[in-house]
């Protein structure tokens, strides 16, 4: 084939199809680039029409091409703004004598896509020449914006030179490793460790080639923070089809929510929200800003979906801020200096993280401010250095003591003990065992924030403990969940003085929450939030619903699973009901 039919073809053919890349909950993050056609203009496999454009020393000029189709398709996709594309990187690039950088750079700049939406993926299917000029390269384009996703990790030329040498913004596990992971002890081995040192050196983990729902939710547990695969959407060419979630994965988030911790309060306590500057923000914007903090000398940095760059620091500016021209040079626009070339990477956890893993995560950015907190892969705040010390301080105190971080009552372990004690009573008394669950929390708390949850959920516990119709034992299972186990003997047995004291608490609750809300929502009676598909509706106004065991003196003991399975449907009955309670008796 010659050259120029060969160009003409690629420019004529040669189409792309895009893989969504999601979060746990379904919310896509972004599209990985798969070339297409490389079939109809004469090659075998995708492998041998890239070996034949680096031999026919092609591969820089195709490449400009390739990138300028892809980029340009990326940017039509309504939503491109708030996702990434992920794109494969053939190292061999640098080794072409017609090779230039930057030219990616003015194709994004051509197409308005931003320089941190573009993820180069380093297969480990190729050899890296970790040359001082490849380096250059590397660190160049990482400088200039590009976020680096290590691909295929686990297989082939596979070493931790990539990770030491790039430092990824992703990971990518080979799907010979996701692939039947909730049925092999070593593959899920293998995964916790990828996950362990992805984590520690700051890099997001993406599981690839996810099919099937037990592997989603095994790669879940053990703190995979993105997925890739047939599960979730195969590759398609159409950009119509394309969504920003995916309500198959949602529905399989909501039926299993494990994955958090009882660490969850204790980070929230100590994280401080600082106003992000984002990546394409103008200098001055930082110099303005510093100038207004009064608590830290340095700022987080997020990219334009909201994902976690780094900070820049006061003090690696002075150079610049005390010079008789420093500034102006900065801000000189014809001189191109960026946030991102004074953005320093730091630590990133989750906020379902637990306190070992952040301690763990930090002590590989021994000399930062502290570690940035993100949901979802989007920025909610950061944690000091010195707030950490006192997290792991607190967590010890907690653990002895066995109580919920945020309202000091009772945890899982005495709540369990108290139902098995329940359980096994078969005296003269009749035991009520009363979950409690706020209905509609999420949208409740993505509206008003999580600092207006907290004393949604401080003013509940205020409430149950100052009441005192019953003694009883009063427990947090965490977030919303509450429990209360009351005792009443045989001879003063009344359910109804069960369901009056019930409804007082939901009166008082639905008084003290009314303060929360604006005039025109407590009129309407309802305020606007997105729901968990990320679209705005209308919501009630906050309130409780209660499952109510009645374990009678004569009820026989139940096993961990049969009695979870009890509460699960009471649960479901209770958020069903009109008068938001549901009762079952155990015999």
């Amino acid at each position: 084939m010659l050259n120029t039919d060969l160009i003409k073809n690629i420019h004529n053919k040669i189409d792309y199809a895009f893989q969504p890349i999601i979060t746990p909950s379904g919310n896509t993050i972004a599209f990985e680039a798969l070339i297409r056609n490389t079939d109809k203009i004469g090659f075998e496999t995708i492998q041998s029409f890239f070996n034949f454009l680096f031999e026919s020393k092609l591969l820089f000029q195709a490449e400009i091409i390739l990138r300028k189709k892809v980029i340009k398709k990326f940017s039509e996709i309504p939503f491109s703004k708030d996702v990434k594309l992920f794109y494969n990187h053939d190292p061999r690039i640098i080794e072409m004598p017609d090779y230039e950088f930057g030219i990616t750079n003015t194709l994004l700049d051509q197409f308005k896509v931003d320089s941190k939406s573009f993820c180069l993926e380093a297969s480990e299917l190729y050899s890296y020449n970790f040359s001082d000029f490849n380096l250059k390269t590397y660190h160049r384009a990482k400088k200039g914006g590009f976020n680096f996703a290590l691909d295929d990790f686990g297989v082939a030329f596979s070493n931790f030179q990539m990770l030491y040498y790039i430092e990824p913004d992703f990971i990518k596990i080979d799907r010979f490793f996701v692939d039947g992971v909730s049925s092999d002890n070593k593959k899920r081995f293998f995964c916790q460790k990828i996950v362990e040192i992805g984590h520690t050196i700051g890099s997001l983990i993406i599981g690839e080639g996810v099919e099937a729902i037990k592997d989603y939710y095994t790669l879940k547990a053990i703190g995979v923070d993105a997925f890739q695969g047939y599960l979730v959407a195969k590759p398609t060419t159409d950009r119509e089809l394309l969504r920003k979630s995916y309500e198959n994965i949602k529905e399989l988030f909501e039926v299993d929510k494990r994955g958090g911790n009882d660490d969850s309060e204790l980070l929230k306590s100590e994280i401080e929200f600082i106003e992000p500057v984002k990546s394409s923000d103008e200098i001055k914007i930082v110099f303005e800003r510093l100038k207004n903090l009064k608590n830290a000398d340095y700022l987080p940095v997020v990219d334009n979906t909201g994902f976690p760059v780094g900070v820049i620091r006061e003090k690696d500016l002075r150079n610049y801020i005390y010079s008789p021209f420093g500034k102006d040079i900065l801000v000189n626009r014809s001189l191109n200096h960026r946030i991102l070339d004074f953005t320093k990477r730091i630590g990133v956890c989750d906020i379902k993280d637990s306190v070992d893993k952040v301690l763990n995560i930090y002590t590989h950015f021994l000399d930062s401010e502290g570690i940035i907190v993100k949901r979802e892969n989007k920025y909610i705040g950061i944690i000091s250095a010195k707030s950490i010390v006192k997290l792991v301080n607190e967590k010890n105190v907690m653990e002895a003591s066995n109580l919920n971080p945020l309202t000091k009552l009772p945890g899982n372990m005495a709540i369990a003990e108290k139902i098995c004690k329940a359980m096994e009573d078969n005296g003269a008394s009749f035991h009520y065992i009363i979950y409690y669950d706020f209905n509609n929390f999420k949208p409740f708390n993505d509206k008003f924030g999580f600092r207006v949850g907290d004393r949604a959920i401080l003013g509940f516990t205020d409430m149950l403990r100052k009441d005192k119709t019953f003694e009883k034992f009063i427990g947090h299972i965490g977030g919303d969940d509450f429990v209360e186990i009351i005792n009443i003997e045989t001879s003063k047995y009344n359910l109804n003085s069960i369901l009056d004291y019930i409804k007082i608490i939901f009166e008082k609750f639905e008084d003290f929450i009314y303060s929360f809300y604006s005039e025109s929502e407590r009129e309407s009676g309802f305020y606007s939030s997105k729901d968990r598909y990320g679209e705005y509706k209308n919501f009630n106004l906050l309130d409780v619903s209660a499952a109510i065991v009645e374990i009678s003196n004569k009820a026989h003991i139940y096993n961990e699973i049969e009695f979870s399975n009890i509460i699960a449907n009471v649960k479901k009955n209770a958020k069903k009901s009109s008068n938001k309670y549901s009762i079952v008796t155990l015999y």
